[in-house]
């Protein structure tokens, strides 16, 4: 009688052993306020997060927003009116221009051609760099 009752126990023990496992941990990055966001799967539920670093990413997340408002919590956003980082590799940025990843980490530029776009600039580029307010849409734009 008392080997039927070590048998449950026993493999109870076993189970939690095998199945016991720590949680994944994401990398820990330091993000600025604009920053592009990447993922490796294009979502950020079950990606691992990095700054965007290359051209009409298809694997774009959202952009970093500092902690603001009244949440006071850092955030990934993923559309509505944003500040991203911006650089003029592909030119100045006007008003109604379509915008992209670009291939600087963390940064958006001009979209000069079709493809995977993150949004439209609601405001000139006034410098080589900096923020830029965009209407943050991703989306492929194909004509």
């Amino acid at each position: 009688m008392k080997n039927i009752i070590f048998i449950p126990i026993i493999l109870f023990l076993i189970h939690q052993s095998v199945f016991a496992q720590e949680p994944t941990r994401r990398p820990q990055i330091e993000f600025e306020h604009g920053d592009l966001v990447s993922s490796n799967t294009g979502r950020i539920a079950d990606g691992i997060l990095s700054k965007a670093s290359k051209a009409y990413s298809e694997f774009f997340a959202g952009v970093y927003n500092e902690a603001s408002g009244i949440s006071n919590i850092p955030s990934i956003l993923t559309s509505g009116i944003v500040y991203i980082k911006f650089d003029s590799s592909e030119g100045h940025v006007s008003y109604g221009d379509y915008v992209t990843t670009s291939n600087e980490k963390g940064f958006g530029m001009k979209a000069s051609r079709l493809g995977f776009i993150i949004g439209i600039a609601l405001e000139d580029s006034n410098n080589t760099s900096g923020l830029l307010k965009i209407r943050l849409e991703p989306c492929w734009v194909e004509k």
